[in-house]
């Protein structure tokens, strides 16, 4: 549950910071479906080399299209997980 959130395009727009107000703590637990989502094959154009963004659609709960937000880990006192990548959160509907 640390700095794993979730929230809309919209919110993002508005608060700025997802770790911040207006974002709230993430249970994927209440939203998998009864069948699995479809996931696009490659990442969104935004992918950078320190963030990426999966989109997924088909979930059947709130919008049906979801991105999940991967970033990369900055912590050098760790060799074994500096640089590797980490599922830090979920934007909900389409990108704004």
């Amino acid at each position: 549950k640390v700095n794993f959130y979730e929230g809309g395009w919209d919110q993002l727009a508005l608060f700025g910071d997802p770790t911040g107000e207006g974002f709230t703590a993430f249970d994927i637990g209440t939203y998998l479906p009864s069948s699995y989502p479809k996931i696009d094959s490659q990442l969104d154009i935004a992918a950078n080399g320190r963030e990426a963004y999966l989109r997924t659609t088909d979930w059947n709960f709130r919008p049906p299209t979801w991105y999940l937000y991967f970033r990369r880990v900055d912590f050098p006192a760790d060799p074994d997980i500096n640089g590797q990548w980490e599922w830090a959160g979920i934007y909900f509907g389409e990108k704004i």
